[in-house]
């Protein structure tokens, strides 16, 4: 992943947010962080731009993607880009509480993004309901 969305979601997500540790739906969530920043910063909501602007295989991206179409953050009204926390994560003028929010409202897309919030499930329930469990 390209250094400058990497930075964002290690902010957000952890350090270790990508590691073997973690589940595959845990790593969406980050995922899902960095196409909600690239697409802020104007790349077109298609994966394939998204892949290619993320430096990340669309096929790691995929899921994270669907679920965050799902949940409409791509929709022609989104709220993605007029939201304010979302828009002034990382100025330094907010004070802790707002910065606090800030961070609270990026987790929420990485909740959605990782099936654990919003529409969408995660691939352990998708799989069950599909009586592949």
């Amino acid at each position: 992943m390209r250094n400058s969305y990497e930075q964002q979601v290690r902010v957000i997500c952890g350090d270790d947010w990508s590691s073997p540790d973690r589940t595959a739906d845990e790593r969406d969530g980050g995922f899902g962080v960095a196409i909600i920043f690239a697409f802020i910063d104007g790349v077109p909501c298609r994966l394939q731009d998204l892949s290619r602007a993320l430096d990340v295989p669309s096929y790691l991206l995929e899921m994270a993607y669907k679920r965050l179409q799902m949940n409409g953050l791509f929709s022609a009204h989104t709220w993605v880009l007029s939201d304010r926390c979302l828009l002034s994560f990382g100025d330094n003028k907010l004070n802790i509480d707002e910065r606090y929010e800030c961070i609270r409202a990026w987790c929420f897309i990485a909740g959605m993004a990782s099936g654990f919030t919003g529409k969408g499930c995660t691939r352990e329930e998708y799989a069950a309901a599909m009586g592949r469990n």
